[in-house]
C-alpha cells in the first residue's frame, strides 16, 4: 500500500508502505494541514485500489464539504455525521462500532476459519485481491466525538465513554488481523485520547505543533523537530519510532480544487464501470445509494 508522505528537508520524497499501519493518528490544531493531509492519504489508496478491495466508512459530526464531496467515491460504504446537538448521537456511533466490531468481524473471523487462514493478507493471496474488502473507519474531529461522550453522563444518565474506548481498542487490538483498520483525527492527545490507545497506534503524526504538543502527541520524551508550517509533520511508525520530519502533500490549493479533484475521479470510476462489494448486511455502517450518487455526480458541470 504505497504512499508518498511529502518531502524531508532535503526536499526529497519521503515514499512510505502504510499495509502494516491498522491504526493511524493524525493530531493537529485547526490550520496545522492536519485536514487536507488527510484528504490526501485517503485518496491515494482510492485511486490505487479498487472498491473491491477497500471500502471506508466516514464518521464526521461536523458533516464537512470535503467528505461529504469524498463520500461520492464508490470506496465509501457509508458517511455519518451524528449531530453533536443530539444526545443519541453517542449511541449511534457506538451502534457503527458494534456492528464492524460484532457483525463484519466475527463474520470474518468464522470465515477465515473456515478456509484455513490465519490473517488478511493470508486471505486475499489466496482468494485473490478483490476476494474481501479491507475496511477503514475514519472518525474526524476526534474531539467533539469525546466531547459527545463526555456529555452522555448528564444527556442520558449513563456515561458510555468506558465503552467507547473499549470498542476503539477492540479495533486496535483484536481485528486488524481481519482487515478492520481505524484511523482517528484528533487535535491533540493530552486529554482527548487515551494514552493506551495512541501508544497502540501503527502510524501518529503530528502536524504544525510546538514541542511540548509534539512529545505526548507522539508518544516520545523528546521529537526536538520544528513545525512551525502548515503541513509541516513529525511522525513515527512500528518500523520508523525516531520521528522523522516531512513537509506533506495535499491534493489541491484550496477546498473547491480538492472538492473539483475529488468530483473528477468519481466520475471516472463511474464512467469506467467500476464494481462495489455489496456491504448492506452491515445496515448501519453501510448507507450509500449508488443511483443517487450517480445523479449527484451528473449534476456537476464539466
Amino acid at each position: 500500500m504505497p504512499v508518498c508522505l511529502g518531502l524531508n528537508n532535503a526536499g526529497q520524497m519521503v515514499t512510505y508502505d502504510a499495509k502494516p499501519d491498522s491504526g493511524i493518528m493524525l493530531c493537529g490544531q485547526t490550520r496545522s494541514g492536519k485536514s487536507w493531509f488527510t484528504m490526501y492519504y485517503l485518496l491515494n489508496f482510492m485511486i490505487l485500489q479498487s472498491p473491491m478491495e477497500h471500502q471506508f466508512i466516514l464518521i464526521d459530526p461536523k458533516a464537512t464539504g470535503l467528505f461529504d464531496t469524498m463520500s461520492l467515491m464508490p470506496h465509501i460504504m457509508g458517511l455519518h455525521c451524528p449531530s453533536q446537538d443530539d444526545p443519541e448521537a453517542p449511541r449511534q456511533i457506538l451502534a457503527l462500532l458494534e456492528e464492524l466490531i460484532y457483525t463484519e468481524g466475527e463474520r470474518r473471523k468464522a470465515l477465515f476459519k473456515e478456509k484455513g487462514y490465519e490473517n488478511y493478507w493470508d486471505f486475499i493471496a489466496g482468494e485473490g485481491a478483490d476476494s474481501l474488502p479491507l475496511i477503514t473507519l475514519v472518525m474526524d474531529e476526534y474531539f467533539s466525538i469525546m466531547g459527545m461522550f463526555k456529555e452522555t453522563k448528564n444527556t442520558l444518565g449513563e456515561d458510555l465513554t468506558p465503552q467507547f474506548k473499549l470498542y476503539i481498542n477492540n479495533l486496535l487490538t483484536k481485528l486488524p488481523a481481519y482487515g478492520l483498520r481505524i484511523l482517528i483525527i484528533p487535535h491533540r492527545v493530552p486529554g482527548l485520547v487515551d494514552p493506551l490507545t495512541r501508544d497502540m497506534m501503527k502510524f501518529k503524526a503530528t502536524f504544525r505543533s510546538a514541542e511540548d504538543l509534539s512529545e505526548p502527541n507522539l508518544g516520545q520524551s523528546k521529537v526536538g523537530i520544528p513545525l512551525p508550517n502548515a503541513g509541516d509533520m513529525a511522525w513515527t511508525s512500528e518500523m520508523q519510532t525516531k520521528p522523522m520530519y516531512t513537509h506533506t502533500l495535499c491534493v489541491g490549493k484550496d477546498d473547491n480544487t480538492m472538492k473539483d479533484t475529488l468530483v473528477l475521479i468519481a466520475k471516472a470510476y463511474y464512467k469506467l464501470g467500476v464494481d462495489i462489494p455489496d456491504m448492506s448486511y452491515m445496515p448501519r455502517c453501510f448507507t450509500r445509494d449508488d443511483e443517487k450518487i450517480v445523479e449527484k455526480i451528473k449534476s456537476f458541470g464539466k
